[in-house]
C-alpha cells in the first residue's frame, strides 16, 4: 500500500489494467476526503524462476 504522495495519509487501491502481459497499471486515490489526491504506478514483473526453464521445449542444437 502506497502513501499518498501530497498529504502522507494511506491511499486505496483503485480498478488497475494490463498495458501488456507483463505491465501493469494502477490507480490509487489518498483516503483523506480534503486531500483526494490521485496517482497512478506502473508495475512490470519477469519470470526468473528455474521452474519455468523446465517447462520450455528442449531444443536439439548440434554444434560442429
Amino acid at each position: 500500500m502506497f502513501s499518498c504522495k501530497k498529504c502522507g495519509t494511506q491511499t486505496k487501491q483503485r480498478p488497475h489494467f494490463a498495458i501488456e502481459p507483463s505491465v501493469i497499471r494502477r490507480f490509487y486515490q489518498c483516503r483523506n476526503l480534503f486531500c483526494g489526491f490521485c496517482f497512478t504506478t506502473i508495475e512490470t514483473f519477469h519470470l526468473s524462476s528455474d521452474s519455468f526453464a523446465e517447462s520450455a521445449p528442449e531444443r536439439n542444437i548440434q554444434v560442429q
